[in-house]
């Protein structure tokens, strides 16, 4: 299989096709904010609690597909389903059925903590200053007299 070199222009042209409202992306862009409508209908209709747990898959072919992001939200929602479904008919959509899937929830991005820098107690500090003092090599005593800068609060 040959290797393929990515455009970093093809991400800026599908998102200014997608504004101008020209081309296949314009058509993507149009059916996420509908499927996104959809989302806000549905949840709507359901008890609060469920919110959080079910939301829009696709709307094809007179299918509703909803996920729920766990087997027992998914039982909650498949019998919520029939009232849902006469509800949503009401406001005019267009669906016969309702299929429920069960999809893992995907976790919220944690922002790794990043550790503070690492301290020197000051007498190794003054330890590593001096050894650079003693150290023939410019690119070594530069490195130690750089770490031995990193010196914590005095106390």
């Amino acid at each position: 299989m040959g290797s393929r070199k990515l455009d970093p222009r093809g991400g800026r042209q599908i998102l200014q096709t997608a504004r101008t409202g020209s081309g296949r992306s314009a058509g993507l862009v149009e059916r996420a904010r509908e499927l996104a409508r959809l989302d806000t209908a549905v949840a709507a209709e359901l008890p609060a609690d469920m919110r959080p747990h079910c939301q829009v898959a696709n709307l094809r072919a007179g299918t509703l597909v909803l996920a729920a992001d766990s087997p027992a939200w998914a039982a909650r929602l498949r019998f919520h389903a029939p009232r849902l479904l006469r509800r949503l008919r009401a406001r005019g959509l267009k669906a016969q059925r309702v299929r429920v899937l069960i999809q893992a929830p995907i976790p919220a991005r944690r922002e790794t903590p990043v550790p503070p820098p690492r301290r020197l107690s000051a007498e190794a500090a003054r330890l590593i200053h001096q050894q650079a003092e003693a150290i023939a090599d410019p690119d070594l005593a530069a490195a130690l007299r750089r770490l031995a800068r990193r010196r914590g609060p005095e106390h």
